[in-house]
């Protein structure tokens, strides 16, 4: 079975406006492949089900609920962020994971 790949509105508008034009393409394929085995794409970060994907010196960060078949890309950023928004979604880890739930999918695009 598939994940569903949902995100925040965050992501979506840190994506727009940090990824350069000439990453979305490769960006776009790395997050179409998180529907397959997505809790084993990535790097961990400090926890099973908070990862990253690497474009460049750019960095997508997920939350995977495996058991949801669920991932829910959370944030982007560049190098001189990369401290901050990774303590920012840790900080704030219980609420980004309960938008994991199917039943709370509704403020959280699908993708």
């Amino acid at each position: 079975m598939e994940f569903e790949i949902c995100e925040t509105d965050q992501f979506e508008e840190r994506y727009k406006s940090v990824i350069p034009e000439s990453l979305k393409k490769t960006a776009t394929k790395k997050i179409d492949s998180l529907k397959e085995n997505a809790d084993k794409k990535g790097k961990p970060i400090r926890y099973p089900f908070f990862r990253e994907i690497k474009l460049g010196k750019f960095r997508i960060y997920f939350m995977v609920s495996s058991e949801d078949k669920a991932v829910l890309l959370v944030n982007v950023s560049d190098k001189k962020t990369q401290r901050k928004i990774i303590h920012e979604i840790l900080k704030n880890r219980r609420e980004i994971l309960g938008k994991l739930s199917k039943n709370k999918t509704q403020s959280i695009k699908i993708y």
